[in-house]
């Protein structure tokens, strides 16, 4: 991916930063959590 640089990837080989961003995620891998490289954060709740 030529466009993606400083990807980061946690024990369970989840993508936790690329680009500047982060990523979190819950127990059971989906992701939740995102901040961006202008320092949005996003927040996910399932329904």
């Amino acid at each position: 991916m030529p466009s993606m640089w400083g990807m980061t990837y946690d024990v369970e080989n989840r993508l936790t930063a690329a680009n500047g961003e982060e990523y979190g995620y819950a127990p059971d891998s989906r992701r939740v959590y995102k901040k961006q490289t202008d320092r949005t954060e996003w927040v996910y709740f399932a329904a």
